[in-house]
């Protein structure tokens, strides 16, 4: 079951709730903003359950660590407006500074920025590192990944009970058609709900023009192997998942929830955990059939991923811009770029002066 996130110092409390035509409510949403304390967190857990490793890792420590990376990138925030003090500058009037004092405060300007930027390139690796000390990014990766296969089992399980006849249902009818983006959002809104609920989702019949209901059929596992819509049909148990954009108010995102059992793990191995959680939800509906998989993975081999790293930017276009999101330029995408293989060039750099000091 998923409940409220245990709260550190200091937490807020919201609660939302919505009816289905069947008139069954849908139980309260609960989420909080969590603050972490002050003071590490160490989290018993039995041996066999495999953690005992992964408690070794304190919230206090994890905490100061994504706390300086955000100054990083605060940091780099700054260094854009100076870059944009340096192009008005160069428009500033020639009769209003002489040249020689506009050269002098833009050649100071530049070489600031670019001790800056080494300052902070080197600063974020070395606190990349941080997390990687006594093998603690293989601990959090390990312990990440049995979280997932745990609450992937419990997804399984519960969208294929024993006994289809007696299971409780979460239905969800695509009557609003949209993109795959906003589908698969309103799929884990919903996937959610079933799982705090303890119910099985499933999709009722799709209609003529369902694309991404089709696709799905066509390409990805079904929610449940055992249980379809037939058998929900005319039950007045029936919980129908409501459409994000017509829910409440206070309901405009995807709750900040996490499972119960797991919200501990997650705050001390993920620094976004309910993305982390957002991830699994859509991992499971995205499960590949078998054709599907290997056609996945023959494209992925044909990439030519040997040798430099590759970067793949998502340019946010089309209709995004008239509703969702500003026009960015793509010189803005490519700032990021830069910073990526300037942060892998001062790592090489650094991998090199030690291997020659030792």
């Amino acid at each position: 079951m998923l409940r409220p996130i245990a709260a550190g110092t200091a937490a807020t409390l919201v609660r939302s709730s919505a009816k289905s035509k069947s008139s069954s409510r849908i139980p309260s949403v609960h989420f909080i903003w969590y603050f972490p304390p002050n003071v590490d967190v160490f989290i018993i857990q039995k041996k066999e359950e495999g953690f005992l490793n992964v408690d070794r890792i304190g919230i206090s420590h994890e905490t100061l660590r994504r706390r300086a990376l955000n100054y990083i990138y605060e940091a780099r925030y700054t260094l854009n407006n100076l870059r944009k003090i340096v192009t008005q500058l160069k428009k500033v009037n020639q009769k209003e500074l002489d040249t020689e004092t506009v050269s002098s405060i833009q050649a100071s300007l530049v070489r600031y920025r670019q001790n800056m930027e080494e300052t902070i390139s080197h600063l974020q690796l070395i606190l990349n590192k941080l997390g990687e000390l006594d093998e603690f990014s293989q601990i959090r990766k390990n312990g990440l990944n049995k979280l997932s296969q745990r609450l992937q089992e419990k997804i399984q399980k519960q969208q294929n009970p024993s006994d289809c006849k007696k299971a409780k249902y979460m239905t969800f009818d695509f009557t609003n058609l949209c993109g795959l983006g906003c589908c698969m959002h309103q799929l884990m809104y919903c996937l959610q709900l079933a799982l705090e609920n303890e119910r099985v989702l499933v999709l009722k019949k799709h209609y003529p023009g369902d694309i991404f209901r089709e696709w799905l059929h066509q390409n990805m596992l079904p929610l449940s192997e055992k249980c379809s819509y037939l058998d929900s049909d005319n039950r007045s148990d029936n919980i129908n998942c409501p459409w994000i954009v017509k829910a409440p108010q206070v309901h405009n995102w995807l709750p900040h929830v996490l499972p119960i059992d797991m919200n501990k793990e997650l705050l001390r191995l993920h620094e976004a955990p309910f993305v982390w959680f957002a991830g699994q939800l859509a991992a499971y509906i995205l499960r590949p059939k078998p054709q599907f998989a290997q056609l996945i993975n023959v494209t992925l081999k044909s990439f030519k991923t040997s040798g430099d790293p590759v970067v793949g930017v998502h340019i946010r276009r089309t209709d995004k811009l008239i509703w969702e999101a500003l026009f960015h330029n793509l010189s803005e995408y490519m700032e990021h770029v830069d910073n990526f293989f300037d942060l892998h060039s001062v790592h090489l750099l650094t991998m090199s002066k030690r291997h020659v000091s030792q």
